[in-house]
This record gives C-alpha cells, sequence and structure tokens, in this order.
C-alpha cells in the first residue's frame, strides 16, 4: 500500500484529490499486481480483491452502488466467497467510525477490518 500512495503526496493537493488519488492507485496497483500472489494464494483457498462492495444483504454490488459499502482491499476465501479480513485505506483524520463497522461486520460475516493510515504532508 505504501508504493501505491507514495507517489500522490502533492503539497498542493486538496485533501479530497489526495484522496481520491491514493485509492484509486491502490486499486490500480492491487489489480495489476495480485496475479502471482493470487497463485500463491489458491493453496489456501483465498484471494486479494481491491474494491469489494457489499449491500445491505451482504451480497456483492457494484462498486459504489446505492446503498452498499465497501473496503479497498479484501482477503477472500474463494470457496465460501467470503471475507477472511481486510484492509480500508484512511487519508482523512478519523477512522471508521463505530456505526460503519457495524454495518461492515453485518455486510463482510464479520471479518476483522484493519484500517491503513496515510498522511498528506
Amino acid at each position: 500500500m505504501v508504493t501505491a500512495v507514495s507517489s500522490v503526496v502533492d503539497y498542493g493537493q486538496s485533501a479530497q484529490s489526495f484522496g481520491s488519488t491514493a485509492h484509486r492507485q491502490l486499486q490500480e496497483l492491487i489489480d495489476n499486481q495480485t496475479g502471482s500472489l493470487n497463485e500463491y494464494l489458491e493453496q489456501f483457498n483465498a484471494k486479494v480483491i481491491a474494491e469489494v462492495f457489499r449491500d445491505k444483504n451482504g451480497d456483492k454490488a457494484k462498486i459504489r452502488e446505492k446503498g452498499s459499502i465497501g473496503l479497498d482491499v479484501v482477503v477472500l476465501n474463494t470457496i465460501t466467497n467470503e471475507a477472511i479480513f481486510a484492509f480500508d485505506l484512511k487519508t482523512g483524520k478519523t477512522g471508521t467510525s463505530k456505526s460503519k463497522a457495524g454495518e461492515f461486520g453485518k455486510r463482510f460475516n464479520g471479518a476483522p477490518i484493519i484500517d491503513v493510515y496515510v498522511r498528506r504532508k
């Protein structure tokens, strides 16, 4: 993740622009580099996916579909399609609220979620 956002640091960039760019670059990094990692993880019935969104019932949703919530990086069990654990990139000052953490728990089968903080310089 550090590689994904290291080139984003721009002293003149707004907070929103920084966050959007960091998230986009992280998704591109995951999408472009997970092949060999996922080949290795096959033996454990797992895979890494970027930008996983779930609807209110916990079913797969389109990215940013109305009523959905998503996580930036999810390690999924390939047999059950359930989250094993996940990472959520944070570029602002606050982490995941208790209410949102509860929603993540409901929609991602209670998998642990790790907030990863990246600050602008």
